[in-house]
């Protein structure tokens, strides 16, 4: 099966860049003020802070602009990884289905195909929903009762021995988004944290719901080591991932859909020890 393999856009190094939007600002300034003011007072006036103020930006236009090509990157290969596993979780349907047939009808037998139903669906769901993320198609908004939506997404998380605790807001207003998405993205924060904490001696995540002002603020913390100071500026870069089988595209979609709902993902360190993720969006205007 061939994908498109079309290569992401460079973009132009920080002094380059500043170089060209400075020639260009200048010029148009110039053109506009072309009958009352000389040209040369223009440049002489305008070029200094506009060096200035180009020199203090260029590096975060950059960053952005680098992690827009990571992320076409990511997107390029997400989009064949998801095409290529389609085909075998249909086979692995279509033999649950024709086991129900065929196997003794026990309540071992229909537990367990149960639970590979309900792991395929989320199987599924996690595909379309990558599939959706790097087309940058449009979020289907909503009125969300985030506070359901946290609640039956960390249900969906396999635990093992880890503990999970959750602090809810029952009085928070209903956010505007996509709670497909936003479950998503709360099984990536639960799931990484529960990962983290697989060597503990008694892992615990801790997951709360709050209101700051006119924003719905989720935060997954776990009391595990935290995360090293070379790892949190590169944690949302596509295809980083501090896990051997990690693929790296879990975070870096999370921010993308939290920025798609106009809010914000960020991590950080506990001062008691262990990592925080927060999660900001937008409650619902009245």
């Amino acid at each position: 099966m061939s994908h498109d393999r079309t290569p992401a856009p460079s973009f132009p190094p920080p002094d380059l860049l500043v170089s060209s939007l400075h020639a260009r600002v200048l010029d148009a300034v110039s053109r506009a003020l072309a009958d009352r003011v000389p040209d040369a007072h223009v440049r002489e006036a305008v070029s200094p802070a506009l060096d200035d103020a180009l020199r203090d930006h260029a590096d975060a236009l950059v960053d952005r602009l680098l992690r827009v090509e990571r992320l076409a990157a990511a997107g390029q290969l997400s989009t064949g990884v998801a095409h290529e596993l389609r085909n075998p979780l249909a086979v692995i349907a279509t033999s649950v289905f024709i086991l129900r047939d065929n196997v003794p009808d026990t309540p071992v037998t229909a537990r367990h195909l149960k639970r590979i139903t309900e792991q395929l669906q989320v199987a599924n769901e996690i595909l379309e929903d990558l599939l959706a993320a790097v087309r940058d198609r449009p979020i289907e908004k909503a009125s969300v009762a985030l506070g359901a939506v946290v609640r039956e997404a960390v249900a969906r998380v396999p635990r093992a021995q880890t503990a999970v605790h959750l602090a809810l807001d029952a009085e928070l207003p209903p956010v505007e988004g996509d709670a497909r998405r936003l479950a998503q993205v709360v099984i990536n924060l639960v799931s990484n944290a529960v990962q983290a904490l697989a060597a503990s001696p008694a892992p615990a995540v801790t997951v709360t719901l709050s209101r700051d002002g006119a924003e719905a603020v989720l935060t997954v913390d776990d009391n595990g080591p935290g995360l090293a100071p070379e790892v949190l500026p590169r944690l949302f870069d596509p295809l980083f991932s501090t896990r051997p089988d990690g693929t790296g595209l879990g975070l870096a979609l999370s921010r993308r859909i939290a920025e798609a709902h106009g809010g914000t993902l960020t991590a950080s360190n506990l001062d008691a020890g262990g990592a925080r993720f927060t999660l900001r969006v937008p409650l619902r205007s009245v």
